[in-house]
């Protein structure tokens, strides 16, 4: 075997768990290595969907991505143009935590809705309020996440 076609094959090798260990973020609902419910954008891959309990003790979707530029935040929230969720133009906000940038609903029926359409659809498209951008997410494993995020605060 010559030099560059070993190089190839190593190449391969390494990159196709890597490759599988990416897509399984897109297929659907997983865990992650800091215990987050998450799962990966499918158009774009640079944007997750969390499902995690707000402030106000809710379950809650947050479309989260990694910005450099919240880092100096001072973690306000603030209005967001409204993006469409599977077809239903929704009210948003964002607010920065760290180097993540956190979008969410704005208001109860908002957040109820996203909540709703990954438990019923198979996969919940959100589109900025101009058809600009686009990402889908799977919505499989979602409704077993979220059974066990409520678990999380039961009990005594």
């Amino acid at each position: 075997m010559n030099k560059i076609t070993r190089k190839a094959v190593a190449f391969l090798m390494l990159s196709f768990p890597f490759s599988s260990w990416a897509e399984s973020e897109i297929e659907a609902w997983y865990t992650s290595k800091g215990n987050e419910y998450l799962v990966r954008d499918s158009v774009h891959g640079n944007l997750h969907a969390l499902l995690s309990i707000s402030k106000g003790g809710e379950p809650f979707v947050y479309i989260i991505m990694f910005d450099k530029d919240c880092k100096e935040s001072s973690g306000n929230i603030f209005s967001h143009n409204p993006l469409y969720i599977n077809g239903t133009l929704t009210q948003y906000q964002q607010y920065c935590d760290g180097e993540r940038r956190y979008f969410m609903p704005a208001t109860e029926a908002g957040r109820a809705h996203l909540i709703q359409e990954f438990k019923i659809k198979n996969f919940v498209e959100i589109e900025t309020h101009d058809k600009s951008f686009k990402n889908i997410y799977s919505a499989k494993g979602f409704t077993s996440h979220l059974n066990k995020l409520t678990l999380r605060g039961k009990g005594i």
